[in-house]
């Protein structure tokens, strides 16, 4: 058996894949996504890289692997990374990065990790929708309910009550034993708004994704997104890459926000990831803003008027 190994280097020349040879001792352990280490050019040390793709035959390899780190991705990751990078001309490793959680970026460490108890939030429950916020509900539940990936647009002033609407959609993605990403930019990502979801649903439901975390606290809470515990994830873009198993709804608040784009290599756009990601799990897409991205109010009016745009289907009104 072999492997084509992206090495995870972010040199322009290195975009490309590598045979090794995949030892017998590794092959019912190796698959697409794993993080191996290996042996590149002159470097008297491992280094690591991705499988990509595995084969039974090969004419350049000439090296074997020596040892697998992890298995932290899937191939769905690897065909993400890799649309990714012919999207915003970039490396696929770049990409693959994007998707691993905070503190593995070099050889793995074991480390003893202590924390601290939170301070359990008051519970919170449903409070009763008005009749706008019922019609956007019910039109998004109807998708979520059924697995139709569609795109929605909530169009309300601030203050509306949007974020009931986003509370209650979450909790029947939860009653499905599905999970759900909610991006929100990250200058409004408040202890407020993180409380007011932990209310809500509790804290082992939940998973904090922002830059502002320590690189353990965000080691942590990708893990629990990865091993299912917690099934909504809430953070700044970077959250639409977070593990989650079985996606059955991303909502993106303030779509508006430009931040929803990055401006460091790779540059990206959390909206398109999205669409993507809802697309392949045929879920849908709730973006909310009481002042749309003119793109956004563009495409959703078209479809008002019953004229098909990219599968959008709005529900536009104050709520």
């Amino acid at each position: 058996m072999f492997a084509e190994i992206i090495i995870n280097k972010d040199a322009k020349q290195l975009n490309k894949v590598f045979d090794y040879i995949v030892p017998k001792q590794f092959e019912k352990e190796i698959r697409i996504g794993a993080r191996v280490s290996v042996s590149f050019a002159k470097n008297k040390k491992a280094i690591n890289g991705f499988v990509v793709a595995l084969k039974s035959n090969s004419e350049f390899a000439n090296k074997e692997i020596i040892s697998i780190e992890n298995n932290y991705l899937t191939e769905k990751d690897i065909k993400l990374a890799e649309l990714m990078a012919r999207r915003y001309f970039c490396n696929v490793s770049e990409c693959i990065k994007l998707m691993l959680p905070a503190g593995t970026k070099e050889k793995e460490k074991k480390i003893k990790r202590v924390s601290l108890k939170l301070k359990d939030v008051e519970k919170d429950t449903h409070h009763k929708l008005n009749a706008e916020q019922q019609i956007a509900f019910n039109r998004v539940n109807e998708a979520v309910q059924k697995n139709i990936n569609k795109e929605f647009l909530l169009y309300g002033v601030t203050g509306s009550g949007k974020t009931e609407v986003y509370l209650q959609l979450l909790d029947n993605i939860l009653k499905k034993e599905k999970s759900a990403i909610v991006l929100v930019p990250e200058i409004s990502l408040t202890p407020q708004i993180i409380n007011r979801f932990i209310a809500r649903f509790g804290e082992n439901e939940v998973a904090v994704l922002h830059s502002k975390l320590t690189t353990g606290q965000r080691f942590d809470a990708w893990h629990k997104v990865h091993s299912g515990e917690a099934k909504i994830v809430i953070g700044a873009r970077s959250a639409i890459f977070a593990p989650a198993r079985n996606l059955g709804l991303v909502i993106i608040d303030e779509e508006h926000d430009s931040s929803y784009k990055s401006d460091m290599t790779p540059r990206f756009n959390a909206k398109e990831i999205a669409r993507y990601l809802c697309r392949q799990n045929n879920a849908p897409l709730l973006l909310g803003s009481a002042t749309p991205d003119l793109n956004t109010f563009y495409r959703a009016n078209l479809n008002m008027g019953e004229r098909v745009a990219e599968d959008v289907d709005p529900c536009i009104g104050y709520t």
